[in-house]
């Protein structure tokens, strides 16, 4: 994760400003690992069909990561906001 900078610096649970956001490009690597990883194990088991799927699965996730950031973390109340974040 990398420092936040912008608009949200503040976390909305404790209005500390030591707040992490995970970067685009992690979040782009980390969604679209299992699905690539499947796509290519059933294109090669089953059809090659499966094969589309991985540059949509890429462009997807780079296109949802690029709106607004995925997590935004705090650094001393350790709780997560944002669109990935786990409800509690």
């Amino acid at each position: 994760m990398v420092k936040q900078t912008g608009q949200n610096k503040r976390c909305i649970h404790c209005s500390s400003e030591r707040t992490a956001v995970m970067s685009k490009w992690r979040y782009v690597f980390f969604m679209s690992t299992l699905p690539v990883i499947m796509a290519v194990f059933l294109g090669w088991w089953m059809s090659s069909f499966f094969f589309i799927f991985i540059p949509a699965v890429i462009v997807l996730n780079s296109i949802l990561a690029s709106k607004k950031p995925p997590v935004i973390m705090c650094m001393d109340c350790r709780k997560e906001t944002g669109r990935a974040a786990r409800s509690a």
